[in-house]
């Protein structure tokens, strides 16, 4: 048979500093793994269904790659800027605050 393939966008949640790299590093068609505890809470939609949602508190975070395309898809044929060298794996997560992605 055929089998139907669907992409499953899930939330990550990071802390401290690593929020603050991640939060000016990060962008679209950046490369990057993490590893942490999935996570998941409920709450009630608009029409008052009970939904649940996930979320990864990310423990983890490592730089994949660069990005070579512009947004157009377009080769770019300029050297992209070096990724920050920022150890995410070191990095203590036990702050207050918080950002999701």
């Amino acid at each position: 048979g055929n089998e139907e393939s669907s992409t499953v966008w899930i939330p990550i949640v990071l802390f401290g500093k690593s929020a603050e790299s991640a939060s000016t590093h990060i962008r679209k068609g950046s490369q990057f793994a993490c590893s942490g505890e999935l996570s998941s809470s409920q709450y009630q939609d608009e029409s008052g269904n009970t939904k649940t949602a996930l979320s990864v508190i990310v423990s983890k975070f490592y730089w994949l790659g660069k990005k070579d395309k512009d947004d157009n898809g377009a080769q770019n044929p300029q050297i992209p800027p070096k990724e920050p060298n920022i150890d995410y794996e070191n990095t203590n997560i036990e702050s207050e605050e918080t950002q999701v992605f």
